[in-house]
């Protein structure tokens, strides 16, 4: 992948909303802009720790137990859910909770389902002569991204209100969660559908194939007794023809015999 295209897809990617973005947004909105710039050590450490191992062994792991995937995009899913379960239940509490600490920001980016997307596809593996360069490029994004929702999140307490804002920002973060969370786990039961009809598709072409080998080693063993038969058709022929001969021959000895009994009686008298 170019340089300019990895640029492009990973800022696309990591700018989109996503659990990491929307508690950097709301860490933001209910304490000030400056508390960004130290949760973003716990994000950028949240991605290497899920970005890293599977740079160096994800595409030999997953092609060995693809269950893998399934396991680690479930744990996001659930953690995903907490996170939403959380924010709404502090939407009735006092909105000055700071509840999103470095270490929710760590685990959220670590189960982040971009990661995935980040070590398996975009990040090329680490014998690469692009990879350090590359790697270089997607953590001064993750920051670029991380102040980018930091501004948006401060910008919502901005002017008069400030609190009802940022109780609505919290509902609505929550519920953004909840679709991510929910979205994650539709994600998980479409794959287990289509592994299932593949699997069914890989058995039904298994099957075909013990079919067709029966019906050739069936055809082989047909022409085989067809031989057979035709080659006993003609030893029964040639039977016949050797009775028929030897009827012959029995019926000749038999005339002869009768005429030397008739030369035999007339010598007599």
């Amino acid at each position: 992948m170019s340089y300019p295209a990895f640029i492009s897809t990973v800022f696309i990617l990591l700018l989109s909303p996503g659990p990491t973005n929307t508690l950097m947004g709301l860490a933001s909105a209910r304490n000030s802009f400056w508390v960004v710039p130290r949760l973003l050590p716990a994000e950028l450490l949240g991605y290497l720790t899920m970005i890293l191992p599977l740079t160096w062994l994800g595409g030999e792991l997953i092609r060995r137990w693809p269950e893998t995937a399934l396991v680690l995009k479930a744990a996001a899913a659930i953690w995903v859910m907490h996170l939403a379960i959380k924010l709404w239940v502090a939407g009735n509490k006092d909105v000055s909770d700071r509840s999103v600490t470095a270490r929710r920001i760590y685990v959220t980016t670590t189960l982040n389902p971009k990661a995935l997307v980040f070590g398996l596809v975009l990040l090329p593996p680490p014998s690469a002569s692009d990879f350090l360069p590359k790697f270089i490029i997607f953590v001064a994004l993750a920051s670029i991204v991380a102040v980018i929702w930091g501004l948006i999140g401060r910008l919502t307490q901005v002017g008069a209100r400030s609190h009802w804002r940022l109780m609505i920002l919290q509902r609505t973060a929550s519920v953004w969660l909840a679709i991510v969370s929910c979205t994650v786990v539709a994600g998980l039961f479409q794959r287990a559908n289509a592994q299932e009809v593949s699997e069914l598709a890989q058995r039904s072409a298994q099957a075909a194939k013990e079919i067709k080998a029966l019906i050739q080693t069936s055809s082989g063993e047909v022409a085989t007794g067809v031989e057979l038969v035709s080659k006993t058709g003609g030893s029964l022929k040639q039977i016949g023809e050797l009775v028929v001969a030897m009827n012959k021959h029995v019926d000749a000895i038999a005339a002869s015999s009768r005429e030397q009994a008739v030369g035999l009686a007339g010598g007599t008298v």
